[in-house]
């Protein structure tokens, strides 16, 4: 098995190279995938002992794994806004990383801090007045905290709907709602189930061909769960036919994630993205970080020899017959 690597270490293959997006030693969560754009939006975290060496970045990522900007991370919404703790931002949308404040629209003020902000508006049938016409005209309705937020041309205005004769039920009778197009969506977990006999899961694409367990611990009495970890030798399988050798300590499980970018999307069928899970009871094996395995040469066919299950542009997935829609295989609407 000396052949198998680890990502950060990896050489890659003839054809193929793996290129490091987020280091190992930070965890890359919450990754968003942006449909007008074309770009893949992935959180990366490191909590370092020491100031300095903190990394808490949003970075923007382009289809052959190039991170191309970065900023601040902060909750994304369907639309692609960035919602900070008291301004939103439209980096996602066009680049622009100025922090917009909301806009409080009883008295067009400026709100620093909503937490803080003083509300002019008291009266319940006053203030409702005012929240209907916002509610039926606005683009995008967001509800967070005790918070509505209303996007009106492309800017946002905020109102706090805890008066005290408020509708128990009035949330229920005013649920977040957009007009405009889904714009952020989820890239979908293309790892098979490992958990299942290799006779019954697909190894067309990964596939698990060796295990080494370094630890375990073997259940009994009141807690009867037993427990492994090791080291996981995977082929992952490229398709002019190269085989990605990795190696990977796992516990109960490999806990990685692998995702293609469709075709139809602007992504290539011979990129492929990694996200391993770090562990903090082995942080020396265990590691994190995003992974890209791409062409050495972007000119290079996209297809070749070897038929995988990951196809990001298969004729089963697009019939004209009405088979199933090729994007709803790596992509999945995502909630805000």
């Amino acid at each position: 098995m000396k052949a198998y690597q680890q990502l950060h270490q990896n050489k890659g293959s003839e054809n193929y190279e793996v290129a490091v997006i987020v280091p190992e030693q930070n965890e890359a969560g919450y990754m968003h995938f942006d449909t007008t754009g074309h770009r893949i939006i992935v959180d990366s975290y490191y909590d370092s002992t020491t100031e300095r060496n903190r990394v808490f970045k949003s970075l923007k990522v382009n289809n052959n794994g190039k991170i191309i900007d970065n900023y601040e991370i902060n909750t994304i919404i369907i639309d692609g806004t960035m919602m900070g703790f008291d301004y939103y931002s439209n980096w996602i949308i066009n680049s622009d990383k100025t922090k917009h404040k909301f806009i409080d629209p009883i008295s067009n003020e400026v709100i620093q801090n909503p937490y803080d902000y003083e509300w002019k508006e008291k009266d319940f049938e006053k203030w409702f007045e005012i929240f209907k016409k916002l509610y039926e005209t606005a683009d995008y309705v967001y509800i967070h905290s005790s918070f509505y937020f209303f996007k009106i041309d492309d800017k946002w205005y905020l109102l706090d709907d805890t008066l005290d004769d408020s509708p128990d039920n009035f949330r229920v009778q005013y649920p977040p709602r957009q007009n405009q197009n889904v714009r952020m969506v989820e890239l979908r977990d293309l790892c098979p189930d490992f958990f299942k006999s290799r006779d019954k899961r697909d190894t067309s694409f990964v596939d698990i061909v060796g295990y080494e367990e370094t630890d375990s611990e073997k259940g009994s009495g009141i807690n009867p769960i037993s427990y492994s970890a090791g080291n996981y030798y995977l082929n992952l399988y490229m398709p002019l036919g190269d085989t990605i050798k990795i190696k990977r300590h796992g516990s109960m499980g490999i806990n990685m994630q692998f995702y293609k970018i469709p075709v139809t999307q602007g992504g290539r069928n011979d990129v492929v993205f990694i996200v391993q899970e770090p562990n903090e009871m082995y942080p020396d094996r265990e590691l994190g970080g995003m992974y890209v395995v791409r062409p050495r040469n972007l000119d290079q066919k996209q297809y070749g020899p070897h038929e995988s299950s990951a196809d990001s542009y298969a004729g089963q997935y697009n019939s004209i017959k009405g088979g199933t829609d090729v994007e709803l295989k790596f992509l999945k609407p995502m909630e805000d």
